[in-house]
């Protein structure tokens, strides 16, 4: 027997057993806060996590003095430490103008300098100033940005898999997207070496993840998308196994970062009643008798920080304890928050409008709640009771949210690679 007939036995053999051979292609969730990416193996769908654990990394990239660039969870620290050159949230420029008026005011709302640029882009004309010290202040994209996340991705999954021959990509791209947006985006992969296979809305890609196009009797499925920067809701048709966006609608300035500082301004109203004192910004002129680590003390950022762990904290309790100590007494403050009375209550009128799309969107189809036949529930904010409650109460049936949140839409795309 020649050799080439054993090898094609050998071939024949592991196809039979469900062995595809190097996996070389993956489903990626580029998000707005965070990104996510998976893979298929042998119809098993598996999320990447790094040597930490995390399965979803912070859409962060940070430009640093010595040359290098942190991203994710390397970069998350300096968010508070070098702010102008610690760029997040770049899917909202992604593709876009400063011309419009909506990205003037996402420029205003963060610390890093977003400018008119013509030059860095094919398809975005804006961009972020990086000016670090002793060198010439340079503009980078949207895309890059979105680039060196997807670098970072590539490089976990390639340790997780033992090789770096992954060059292919299914990919998820918001509903609103607009053809400019959609092609900045492709540009993001082709700069990060990636092949793009096929797009899918995030919607679909969710409802992909809880194989609802292959349920009996679902042809109308809402997905609920509460993510941490942005809320979209979505309204899918169901016909033949095929899955398409029939309307969206949404609030993209209400996120889990706006629950964040609702938490923030009640936990500093708090402090400041019970100690006193205002809160500080920094410890500049208090560094010099510091007994404790910096974010142990009662300033802007570290409470900041802890407010957004109360938020999450308060999914699973009812009541959750916060401490910090104030650094011109050195007194520590202990404050009790109830999930009902300090969070939710506190928060209405963000939770009031997260529903608002969710009935809007009916109304301008002119649908009832009973022809919704299945609900998903997309993004962290999602997990909230109250959000998954509010939801229940207003259609009255079950929510699929057994998978993760996080990670519905780069389930859904790597379920694509089936």
């Amino acid at each position: 027997m020649s050799l080439a007939v054993i090898v094609v036995a050998i071939c024949a053999g592991l196809a039979m057993l469900g062995f595809r051979g190097r996996i070389t292609t993956v489903g990626i969730d580029l998000g707005t806060t965070f990104s996510v990416v998976g893979i298929n193996k042998n119809g098993n769908i598996i999320i990447i996590e790094d040597k930490q654990g995390h399965r979803i990394f912070p859409s962060i990239v940070s430009y640093r003095e010595n040359g290098d660039i942190a991203v994710g969870y390397d970069a998350y620290s300096y968010l508070s430490k070098d702010p102008q050159n610690t760029i997040y949230n770049a899917k909202r420029f992604i593709g876009r103008s400063l011309e419009e008026e909506q990205v003037r005011n996402y420029a205003n709302d963060h610390p890093f300098n977003v400018v008119e640029s013509t030059t860095t882009s094919n398809y975005s004309k804006v961009g972020f100033e990086i000016k670090l010290p002793n060198k010439e202040a340079v503009v980078v994209s949207p895309e890059q940005i979105g680039t060196e996340v997807l670098k970072f991705l590539l490089k976990i999954t390639g340790e997780y898999l033992g090789h770096n021959q992954v060059n292919k990509a299914v990919i998820a791209v918001p509903a609103k997207f607009d053809s400019q947006q959609r092609q900045a985006t492709g540009e993001a992969y082709r700069k990060a070496g990636l092949k793009v296979m096929r797009v899918i809305e995030e919607p679909t890609a969710a409802a992909v993840a809880y194989k609802l196009h292959k349920k009996s009797n679902v042809h109308h499925i809402l997905v609920y998308d509460f993510g941490g920067g942005t809320l979209d809701v979505s309204l899918l048709y169901v016909a033949k196994g095929s899955v398409q966006v029939y309307a969206t609608d949404g609030d993209e300035t209400l996120g889990g970062s706006d629950l964040d500082v609702c938490m923030y301004n009640f936990l500093k109203q708090q402090i400041e009643e019970s100690s006193g004192q205002l809160i500080l910004h920094d410890l500049i002129h208090f560094s010099h008798h510091m007994k404790h680590p910096i974010d142990e003390y009662c300033i802007m950022p570290a409470i900041h920080t802890k407010a957004e762990q109360v938020k999450k904290s308060l999914t699973y309790d009812d009541n959750v304890n916060f401490s910090c100590i104030v650094p011109q007494t050195e007194e520590v403050i202990t404050i009790v928050v109830n999930r009902q009375k300090d969070f939710e209550e506190q928060c209405s009128d963000l939770f009031d409008r997260s529903l608002l799309p969710v009935t809007r969107l009916l109304e301008n189809l002119e649908m009832r709640v009973e022809e919704i036949d299945e609900i998903v529930l997309v993004g962290g904010s999602t997990r909230i009771p109250f959000v998954k409650n509010q939801l229940k109460n207003y259609f009255g049936k079950e929510l699929n949210d057994h998978i993760d949140p996080d990670v519905t839409v780069a389930y859904g795309a790597a379920s694509i690679l089936d």
